[in-house]
């Protein structure tokens, strides 16, 4: 008879911890699910955003007001009178001046916006061109 009891109180034990795994198993789950669940609300809402903001784009392409182009703050260096300016490197120069180009503005606009030779943006442009 002991041994009858001793088996009967290991099989419980391991039905309690079998379904204390299940227990923790489950919420490791519900909270996956939940954290699911607030990814794809925020997916939804950045696809939201983004059709706006394409919608908001293509409307102001149509607009003779937005072909101007507006230069961003990586366009623009820091003026001196803020503090020291690092010079791009030569990349970032031309890649800044042919997305400038690309919008529309011309060389002494790029150059006065950029703070970069005229001469030098002009090159840039012209080898562009070319290649």
């Amino acid at each position: 008879m002991p041994n009858f009891q001793l088996l009967s109180l290991i099989a419980l034990c391991t039905s309690v911890v079998s379904l204390v795994l299940c227990s923790i198993q489950q919420l490791r789950l519900r909270r996956e699910r939940v954290r699911t669940e607030e990814l794809l609300s925020s997916i939804a809402d950045l696809e939201g955003q983004l059709t706006a903001l394409r919608r908001a784009t293509e409307s102001a392409t149509r607009t003779p007001a937005a072909r101007r182009p507006i230069a961003s703050d990586a366009d623009r260096q820091q003026s001196p009178s803020e503090g020291a300016t690092i010079k791009p490197s030569l990349t970032e120069r031309r890649y800044r001046v042919l997305r400038l180009a690309r919008r529309g503005l011309d060389a002494r606009a790029i150059s006065s916006m950029l703070n970069i030779p005229h001469g030098e943006v002009e090159l840039i442009i012209g080898l562009s061109r070319a290649a």
